[in-house]
């Protein structure tokens, strides 16, 4: 029972920055103004079996990153984000990492990766992070490529342009929708075309 009730203290202590962090993805300003670090990344290793990522971190783009390289056990979300999540797991796409610090810690609390052209929510731990779920219905909050993700970010971080709306007529993703969005090009490679406009359009 001891045992139990501080298990459960101990993730509500977590879920306090978590909530308000998950709360500002509602917009691309909420993001930039709770996220501690962010970075840019590459994708450098994919276990299908194991469904498990390896992201090298890159160039921050603001804060300074606590990690050299993370892996993400993509099978632990529940459903069928977990294999959504490694069909666009390929190696040497470039990425974007977000993360809000734990408490009093250098280290993550929580964070996101954007890959392709959605985010994945992820829990930091210590061996292994976790896949928590997709973020369906970010897409109305940003749906570009990772470079272009990196390329406003450093924008609006710099002062240079601020950060865009939300589409809110723009429907989430699903999984029909996430099977038919073309793969993402190893770092340096041209994206495929995608009219995300037609794509989100509401019925």
């Amino acid at each position: 029972m001891r045992i139990r009730i501080l298990a459960v203290l101990a993730a509500a202590a977590l879920a306090t920055p978590a909530l308000a962090y998950i709360e500002a993805l509602k917009s691309m300003k909420g993001l930039y103004a709770e996220t501690d670090v962010i970075a840019k990344g590459v994708i450098d290793a994919v276990s299908l079996e194991k469904k498990v990522m390896i992201v090298k971190v890159g160039k921050s783009l603001k804060g300074k990153p606590a990690y050299e390289r993370i892996k993400i056990n993509l099978g632990a979300a529940d459903g069928w984000h977990g294999e959504a999540a490694v069909r666009h797991a390929v190696v040497g796409a470039p990425v974007a990492i977000f993360y809000h610090k734990a408490e009093n810690s250098d280290k993550a609390g929580i964070g996101m990766i954007y890959v392709n052209r959605f985010f994945l929510t992820v829990q930091p731990d210590d061996e292994m992070w976790r896949l928590l779920r997709i973020e369906l219905a970010m897409n109305k909050v940003f749906a570009g490529t990772v470079d272009e993700l990196v390329d406003l970010s450093t924008k609006v971080l710099s002062g240079r342009a601020k950060p865009p709306a939300a589409n809110d007529d723009y429907k989430p993703y699903t999984k029909e929708l996430l099977d038919a969005l073309p793969l993402p090009p190893k770092e340096g490679e041209k994206w495929a075309d995608f009219d995300a406009a037609k794509a989100f359009k509401a019925q």
